[in-house]
């Protein structure tokens, strides 16, 4: 009976030990402490880790490593308010690089990255998908701030915050396939750049409102082989701000299949297949 949850089996774990966890509802906040180890659900649509409102529902905060894994579940119900440095109801992530595959993380409250904050990171964040998430201030789906990590395969959308309803970023990301839809800002409803060189390949930007991207300060943003509404008219802020239009950019309707239920696969059809 320890082992009904998923903290017992992390403090039991050694560095390179895998935690397996069956489908179920495990309403705790874990974290990792520091220990290099894969934490995998049975299914991230049945194995949820629920917050409960009371905290960040993961937590990254001691050196954790690339070696360190957590995958197959889904994050809902953080609740992290504080401070100016707070935030992640759903991932917290403090100068660690663990690996965020195949999540589901939905319905999360931060201060700053209502579903991921990543501080001075540079974590691997793939086949990820971000919904519902709510940040005060920054990063309604993820605030980057200061780290480099790389966001891959995923999908970002419903998430509202005041700067950056999809993401906020000060830093260095690749964000390489990734659709980013229907978020909600005061200011840049895909992405708000304060700093730092992001670079979007191979992504959609969609009906992210006011406007696509925002810079909050001098930055450059690079962006090659993507489909952006409004394209090279779709930012705001900084004046002094740079975007760097590389190649294959297009702005059409990526003819999702079905937007209004959640599902942004594309149409075979789409203009975005196979460029």
């Amino acid at each position: 009976s320890p082992f009904s949850t998923i903290q017992y089996g992390i403090d039991t774990a050694s560095d390179g030990d895998t935690v397996m966890v069956y489908s179920g509802t495990y309403v705790e906040n874990i974290n990792f402490n520091g220990k290099n180890i894969a934490v995998i659900g049975e299914d991230r649509e049945t194995t949820i880790i629920d917050g409960n409102y009371s905290g960040s529902v993961v937590k990254f905060e001691n050196g954790e490593d690339s070696t360190t894994v957590l995958a197959g579940f889904t994050i809902q119900n953080g609740y992290a308010f504080g401070n100016n440095w707070n935030g992640g109801g759903g991932i917290y992530c403090d100068a660690a690089d663990p690996t965020l595959s195949n999540l589901i993380i939905k319905d999360n409250n931060g201060y700053n990255g209502g579903g991921i904050y990543s501080l001075f990171s540079d974590q691997l964040i793939e086949n990820v998908i971000l919904k519902n998430n709510i940040a005060q201030s920054k990063g309604g789906g993820i605030a980057i701030s200061s780290g480099n990590p790389v966001i891959v395969n995923s999908i970002i959308f419903n998430n509202d915050s005041d700067y950056g309803g999809g993401l906020y970023c000060v830093g260095s990301p690749e964000i390489n396939n990734v659709t980013i839809v229907d978020n909600t800002a005061n200011k840049g409803g895909t992405i708000t750049v304060q700093g730092g060189i992001p670079e979007i390949i191979n992504s959609i930007m969609r009906n992210d409102a006011p406007e696509e991207i925002y810079f909050l300060s001098i930055s450059t943003l690079i962006i090659n082989y993507s489909n952006i509404k409004n394209g090279q008219t779709s930012y705001g802020g900084d004046s002094t701000a740079t975007i760097i239009w590389g190649d294959g950019n297009i702005d059409s309707d990526p003819l999702f299949c079905d937007p209004e239920n959640g599902d942004y696969t594309l149409a075979v059809n789409s203009p975005c297949v196979g460029t």
